[in-house]
């Protein structure tokens, strides 16, 4: 929850398809914003701060997974 009481939700969702062998997951971060101009260029910027931040984290993860399955 923000300064302002507005609620930021992380959320992450692992979905396997077995008939492709594949697993996803999606990291998302979803943040309530009202119509004022500037919580919208708030959001924007959060976009361009978290967006890079959760795909490297992501990345880590695959790298981290696929390292401990290939010693299996």
């Amino acid at each position: 929850i923000t300064a302002k009481g507005k609620p930021q939700i992380s959320t992450m969702r692992v979905i396997y398809q077995p008939q492709q062998g594949v697993t996803i997951v999606q990291w998302q971060f979803e943040q309530s914003i009202g119509w004022l101009p500037w919580e919208k260029l708030g959001s924007i910027m959060n976009d361009k701060i978290l967006g890079p931040m959760m795909e490297k984290n992501l990345d880590q993860l695959r790298r981290l997974i696929e390292a401990e399955t290939s010693s299996l």
